[in-house]
Parts: C-alpha cells; sequence; structure tokens
C-alpha cells in the first residue's frame, strides 16, 4: 500500500469509504503498521492520538497533520 514509504491519498477510495461506513455501523477500527495511513485518510482519525511503525512517520505527518503521531522506536 506504501510504495517507496511515500502515501498517495485518493489511491483507495473504495476502500476509504468501506471502512467510513463499517465505522458508522458500529465497527471498531484497528490498523498494524502501515495500514495506519488508510485508517487516517477516513477523517476518523483528526484531533486524535495514533502509533505505527516509525519508517512511515515522514509520509504520515505530511498527509495527516491534524492526527497526534506518538512513536517509540524501539533498537
Amino acid at each position: 500500500m506504501v510504495a517507496s514509504g511515500e502515501w498517495v491519498t485518493g489511491r483507495y477510495p473504495e476502500i476509504v469509504r468501506w471502512l467510513s461506513a463499517m465505522h458508522g455501523n458500529g465497527a471498531t477500527l484497528c490498523s498494524a503498521c502501515s495500514g495506519l495511513l488508510l485508517l487516517a485518510e477516513t477523517g476518523l482519525l483528526t484531533g486524535k492520538e495514533a502509533t505505527m511503525h516509525w519508517a512511515y512517520e515522514q509520509t504520515f505527518r505530511r498527509n495527516y497533520p491534524d492526527v497526534q503521531l506518538r512513536l517509540r522506536r524501539c533498537w
């Protein structure tokens, strides 16, 4: 979903609509790793905190500045 480490907004409109609809019907949405970019595209994370793998930090912050990204790098 994230080619070359850069997220392209609008690339998966059907999935974004489906996620939004499922949430509207009461589903709890969750994600792992870069899937957070897809959840953020729904707008459901605006004004909220989220976490993901640090490798996608730059593209996430560029695309979704209204989501508070909390990262912790484990070495």
